[in-house]
């Protein structure tokens, strides 16, 4: 609950916080409930967990909703109570079950245990290219043993990606390919505990080897078992190969893949398109028969797919290590972290705007495109009328729109990017349409208007108080579900609002605000969106953001682009900046939290919509 983060904070809500209070209170271990729409990453917790705090005597499980539901099933209380007590109390709800269980655990981990990537190469030939290489790769690691003693022997998952990966070399090398870029096998380690082979690869390339000599990594995983066809994901992430990929490959080739945007995901394509490296990810259609289960074994295996395959992927290495095209691109690194985000493009267009310059765009970066509605002429309820008409012709127009989709609700924005379509939603400037009726906030919030962008402060404010207008339209405007946007606010005006609202609203600077304004922030769950303008200097922008991640935390800032993310200046500004982020070294949830989270999480607080997104998996 937002309350509780409040009192405790951000740092104590983490799981490794939590587990390391439970130790010093003297728990003896810690059960955790797992509901049947968990998300993957509350599936696997113990990857969120500091692995200093797996002691020999602290158990860590996780139990299933059929068991919670038996422990629970003759208890005059249900597991829906006690959350919710919890999370109106927010205290202990301890009770007795009467139920024993018995957990026999026998586990060891020793994280210095040795183990090897197997790596396969045939040389370039070419003077300027041998010394680039196209990587095919696969995992050559299973599961293990079972606590019952069966064996997990994988044939599938991913004993059909090995032998690929195997053959080809074994091939190529025979019919004596000389290619002129040099073409790399590997079998990795470690992808089922975490792609430890494939990233220890990425982060230590093998001498000769570096990354940024890599020109596109091909990654074979569960190719054994399917419907007949191949997902090949990456196209979006890798246009130019894509492109030359369906140039040059034979039609029978063609015929069997599906090609898919990709992206990172559970196995080793992932190490490769974190350093920027185009990175395609095969996996049959079909493909999860007896996934993860000791019943995979040889005989599911069918062959013909495995030849489909490897037909597919020596056309493309025959054709990418033998073509003189530069695949290599500058900033390859930045802008794959600039597609990968969900890219907001904070220029407050005019609906009309948006649909005439980008109604037929497909796989744009600009994921969440911000478009403000005419309030039109009239005062009173006129103005309300028209404002209402406006935004409903606005979303229709919208809806028509080849690559633009409406944004209906916040948790569907995953499935947008998915499509290759960019979201849009809309707001007005000024507080006019809402002051003739407390009621016209809420209509307008459920006919779609998602904000309110507030760029002058005397709508609101005189003598450093909010007028009495003013303050029942804020009042309406929390009531109602919409966000507040205030740009152009001193540091008095800002303090002034931010009291004023009972939900978090979004304040835009160009400057850190003062220390008071950002305790504010903090306290009032708010976001800080720090303006990147056209004349920004990125390492001065730079400076600032760190300032403020420093003083705030990255839930509660936002990078603000000034410069339209739809042409080149606004891109390239982004790179700067994305270039400067990566050396610093932020984590994947810091970069998450300022380009999208932040400005997500407010606008479900206002709004009420409480339902998890999920993230993207391109498999």
């Amino acid at each position: 609950p937002e309350r509780l983060r409040k009192k405790v904070g951000e740092e104590a809500l983490k799981l490794s916080s939590r587990v390391e209070a439970a130790q010093k209170l003297g728990a003896k271990g810690i059960i955790f409930f797992r509901s049947p729409s968990a998300s993957s990453a509350g599936r696997y917790f113990r990857a969120r967990v500091d692995k200093k705090l797996y002691k020999p005597d602290f158990l860590l499980l996780s139990a299933e909703n059929k068991v919670v539901e038996f422990i629970f099933k003759d208890l005059p209380i249900d597991t829906r109570t006690v959350f919710s007590r919890l999370n109106r109390q927010l205290k202990p709800q301890s009770l007795a079950t009467g139920v024993k269980v018995f957990v026999s655990v026998n586990a060891c981990f020793n994280p210095e245990t040795p183990t090897r990537n197997v790596l396969a190469k045939i040389s370039g030939t070419d003077k300027k290219l041998k010394d680039e290489y196209v990587i095919i790769g696969a995992h050559m690691d299973h599961l293990g043993v079972s606590p019952m003693g069966d064996i997990y022997n994988g044939a599938n998952d991913n004993g059909s990606g090995t032998v690929v990966v195997m053959e080809l070399a074994r091939a190529m090398k025979q019919s004596g390919f000389k290619p002129k870029r040099t073409v790399v096998f590997a079998l990795w380690a470690g992808e089922e505990q975490g792609l430890l082979g494939s990233r220890y690869f990425a982060d230590h390339p093998t001498p000769g080897l570096p990354i940024e000599k890599a020109v596109v990594n091909i990654n074979l995983d569960m190719v054994g078992i399917g419907s007949g066809k191949i997902n090949f994901g990456g196209k979006y992430y890798a246009p130019e190969i894509w492109k030359f990929l369906k140039e040059n490959l034979p039609k029978e080739v063609m015929d069997f893949i599906v090609p898919g945007r990709g992206g990172p995901g559970g196995s080793d394509h992932t190490s490769f398109l974190m350093k920027g490296v185009p990175a395609f990810f095969g996996i049959t259609q079909d493909s999860f028969l007896k996934y993860h289960h000791p019943r995979d074994e040889w005989d599911l295996i069918q062959a013909e797919l495995i030849q489909k395959t490897g037909n597919l992927v020596w056309s493309a290495i025959t054709a990418l290590a033998n073509t003189s095209q530069n695949f290599i691109q500058p900033r390859r690194q930045e802008i794959f972290y600039m597609k990968y985000q969900d890219l907001i493009n904070y220029r407050f267009s005019p609906v009309d705007n948006v649909v005439k310059n980008h109604g037929d765009a497909q796989d744009s970066h600009v994921d969440l495109q911000m478009a403000v509605v005419s309030p039109g002429e009239g005062t009173g309820d006129q103005l309300f009328l028209t404002t209402l008409k406006n935004l409903l012709v606005g979303k229709e127009k919208i809806r028509q729109a080849k690559g633009l989709k409406y944004l209906d609700s916040i948790r569907t924005l995953s499935g947008n990017v998915r499509q290759g379509k960019t979201s849009v939603i809309a707001g007005v400037k000024g507080l006019a349409p809402f002051q003739s009726n407390t009621h016209w906030a809420e209509i307008l919030s459920k006919s779609g208007l998602y904000f309110v962008l507030l760029e002058d402060s005397g709508e609101l404010i005189t003598n450093n108080q909010l007028t009495k207008e003013a303050e029942n339209t804020i009042k309406s405007l929390n009531k109602g579900g919409v966000l507040i946007i205030a740009r152009n606010f001193s540091n008095q005006q800002a303090q002034v609002l931010l009291k004023a609202s009972s939900k978090p609203l979004v304040l835009l600077a160009e400057e850190l605000p003062s220390p008071e304004v950002l305790k504010l922030i903090k306290e009032k769950q708010a976001a800080l969106g720090l303006v990147l303008g056209p004349e920004t200097d990125p390492a001065a922008y730079f400076e600032k953001l760190e300032a403020a991640k420093k003083e705030l935390g990255s839930r509660h800032l936002m990078l603000v682009n000034d410069v339209c993310y739809w042409g080149d200046d606004g891109q390239s500004l982004l790179l700067d900046v994305i270039a400067k982020m990566l050396k610093a070294k932020y984590e994947s949830s810091d970069l998450r939290n300022i380009f999208s989270q932040t400005f997500i999480r407010v606008i479900q607080a206002v709004r009420g919509d409480t339902g998890q997104m999920m993230m993207y998996r391109p498999f």
